[in-house]
């Protein structure tokens, strides 16, 4: 399936089980940047919900949502995610949802040599 790029957009990054380097979350409406692989820039974004939580065999970990102030192109699940406040970074964790829009894929037609 193919379709068009903005159907890769992604407006917010929901981090499951994430590690906090103060070991508290960011609180929600908390402006941060989020860095979605290792050598790309980082983006603006807000948190907006702390997670109900990720379930583990150990225990349940709050996750994080991040809107985004622009949509990321080529995000994938599983992948790992760095929130910074600035300079400093506060934590981290594994995207485990994103958002993104209803644009229909298309279907390339396939030649039969038949009409």
């Amino acid at each position: 399936l193919v379709g068009p790029r903005e159907a890769l957009a992604v407006a917010f990054v929901e981090l499951a089980a994430p590690s906090w380097t103060t070991g508290t979350p960011p609180v929600p409406s908390q402006d941060v940047t989020i860095q979605l692989r290792a050598h790309g820039r980082p983006l603006a974004g807000r948190v907006v919900a702390n997670g109900t939580g990720h379930e583990t065999a150990a225990a349940t970990t709050p996750g994080v949502t991040v809107l985004l102030h622009e949509p990321a192109h080529g995000v994938a699940l599983g992948q790992s995610a760095v929130v910074h406040d600035g300079d400093h970074c506060l934590g981290g964790g594994r995207i485990t949802a994103v958002s993104r829009p209803d644009v229909p894929a298309r279907v390339p037609a396939i030649a039969s040599g038949r009409p």
